[in-house]
């Protein structure tokens, strides 16, 4: 994306002042907010379309960034880029391995469109968020330091510094998506702190760009309709009929679920009310299921209520129907498990799952 830029060597080094660096940091953190605040959270674009616009003006502003600040982007890519690329390889099987075993598989397009997707969501997204979440910060600390990280002491305040700025900006831009104000930033800071450690120990982001990428991929292709690792959150409109009704448990937390309008789902929980906890619908829940029926405590066993024993609180829940033809309405069901009494206190457990009304 950033070829023409990439292209461009002016001085060695860095020779901008450390607050023009600064300031670019600032702005940059601002623009990795308002791009997917305006385009996804308050426009809600079609995801593709929205990759376009943050990938044009990503690569206009880190192009700027690069030009005003005199940064040598050939230099910053290739000092110590043996060392930058074994380290990426080695974040890239980490982090593949971790989309394989947290999240389940997902429905998936088919076609000419799956292609593009591994290409465009996948590469190419993965590429530009490593651009600006690992390598723009990473050059940031390194003009900072007015570009000495050559001796031991010297990388050994840079890598602290870099950290602080990838970490900052990366919570930034989540937070212009809603569901990661919803579900705050913890994952994707812990998951790209590993993908920038070949940048924080080598000061060269290229093997960063290969983690990052690498994730992006993987999930494009394990779990298309992940709500971790590729934001906004898609869906496949799937063929044939949704059922009619849908039994959910505690191990289905997390998961992407289909229902026919107008449809049952009936969710089981364990509970035990002699701790004065329960479960209840929280206020996250969105619009398009009503509650029917519950929560309705079933004790365990076939005995009866036994005196400090517990059970399973169950909910039945009906999907609106819907006169908007073939659309698919996204649902997120938050149920909590608290106290009643206690409400300012966060809740013990919460369950949570997305479901597609079609």
């Amino acid at each position: 994306m950033l070829t023409a830029a990439l292209r461009i060597r002016v001085r060695a080094g860095v020779t901008s002042s450390s607050f023009a660096h600064l300031c670019w940091y600032a702005a940059g953190a601002g623009f990795a907010f308002l791009i997917p605040f305006a385009f996804t959270s308050a426009l809600d674009l079609d995801h593709d379309l929205y990759y376009l616009i943050y990938f044009a003006s990503a690569a206009v502003f880190l192009a700027a960034y690069a030009l005003s600040t005199a940064t040598d982007i050939v230099v910053l890519f290739t000092r110590n880029w043996r060392w930058s690329l074994g380290l990426g390889l080695l974040s890239a099987a980490f982090v593949v391995f971790n989309v394989l075993n947290r999240e389940d598989s997902t429905p998936r397009p088919d076609g000419l469109y799956f292609v593009f997707e591994i290409a465009w969501r996948g590469a190419a997204y993965g590429v530009v968020d490593a651009l600006l979440l690992t390598a723009f910060p990473a050059a940031a600390a390194h003009g900072l330091m007015h570009g000495r990280v050559d001796t031991l002491a010297r990388r050994a305040l840079y890598a602290p510094l870099a950290l602080v700025l990838v970490a900052a900006i990366t919570a930034t831009y989540h937070l212009g998506y809603e569901q990661y104000r919803e579900d705050g930033v913890a994952n994707p800071e812990a998951g790209n702190t590993i993908i920038s450690v070949p940048a924080l120990l080598t000061a060269n982001p290229l093997g960063s760009l290969i983690a990052h990428g690498s994730m992006h991929v993987t999930a494009v292709v394990h779990a298309y309709e992940t709500d971790v690792f590729l934001p906004p959150q898609t869906f496949v409109e799937e063929k044939g009929s949704a059922p009619a009704e849908v039994q959910l448990g505690e191990a289905d937390a997390g998961r992407t679920v289909d229902l026919a309008r107008g449809g049952t789902l009936i969710v089981a929980l364990p509970s035990n009310p002699t701790t004065g906890y329960g479960w209840s619908v929280g206020e996250r829940t969105g619009p398009g299921l009503d509650l029917v029926d519950g929560p309705r405590f079933v004790p365990a066993g076939s005995t009866g209520p036994v005196l400090g024993a517990g059970g399973t609180e169950v909910f039945t829940f009906q999907a609106a129907s819907s006169d908007e033809g073939d659309e698919t309405a996204k649902v997120e069901l938050v149920l909590e498990y608290r106290r009643p009494f206690e409400p300012d206190v966060a809740p013990l457990q919460t369950f949570r799952v997305t479901v597609a009304v079609r």
